[in-house]
């Protein structure tokens, strides 16, 4: 059955927003900034809501077909985990995931609570996926522009890109401009994902130590071999968000 908005409908409802089954929606962590998580603003959301405060429309980002949440986790918190409520009231965008990792970085960015350091420095991890480092020309930006339109103090900027972007770094110059010949800053590799990646095969050795069954044991061996020949297929070159 297709969710509607009850009598107690904990939203506000614009020509542009839509009613969304809350079991639809993914909340991937991975298009979170932020180090550590908030405090439980949750809790509060909630006691707000049931005394009739209406909140704005989270939003969401269609990715292929699969909707992420960009902005409005504790309010989707407080609606459906604590309100009991099954949908939530969205905006919905169409673009790709590394938009959708930069979109909900700004959202913060506008009107969320302040970030951190740590929090800053994946928001321009998220900047450089989604290309914001250029112009619609396809040209680098100064220091100077990407520092007033993310907040991080020039000395800061110029340090995270030369730890954390080398590439673009090289290739932008220590006057922040594009050196001659270097041709188009490149997109550096996700470190994050490469921790993940590690951290999952951690969790493979450790549960696979626990398996008392010889034949679950085999099976999970010949599923982790496959895996193996899958990714030798795959072409040793950065990935295209």
């Amino acid at each position: 059955m297709k969710p509607k908005r009850g009598t107690d409908w904990p939203w506000e409802v614009s020509d542009s927003s839509r009613v969304v089954d809350a079991t639809t929606i993914m909340r991937d962590t991975s298009l979170q900034a932020r180090v550590r998580p908030l405090p439980p603003l949750a809790k509060k959301y909630a006691h707000e809501m049931q005394a009739g405060v209406k909140f704005p429309p989270v939003s969401l980002a269609d990715v292929g077909g699969v909707l992420y949440l960009l902005d409005g986790w504790h309010r989707t918190e407080a609606a459906v985990v604590i309100g009991g409520h099954s949908a939530v009231e969205a905006t919905v965008r169409t673009m790709s995931k590394a938009e959708a990792g930069w979109e909900a970085a700004a959202a913060n960015l506008k009107h969320g609570q302040g970030y951190t350091q740590g929090d800053k420095r994946n928001v321009l991890r998220l900047y450089i996926k989604a290309r914001k480092h250029k112009t619609g020309n396809d040209i680098v930006k100064s220091y100077r522009d990407m520092g007033a339109e993310l907040g991080i103090k020039l000395a800061t900027l110029y340090r995270w890109m030369e730890l954390d972007h080398p590439h673009t770094f090289k290739a932008m110059g220590k006057d922040g401009t594009p050196r001659e010949n270097s041709g188009p800053p490149e997109i550096d590799p996700d470190p994050e994902n490469v921790r993940r990646a590690q951290q999952a095969l951690r969790d493979l050795r450790h549960y696979s130590d626990s398996l008392l069954s010889p034949a679950e044991r085999f099976d999970l061996i010949e599923e982790t071999l496959r895996m193996v020949e899958q990714m030798k297929l795959k072409p040793n070159a950065e990935a295209e968000w």
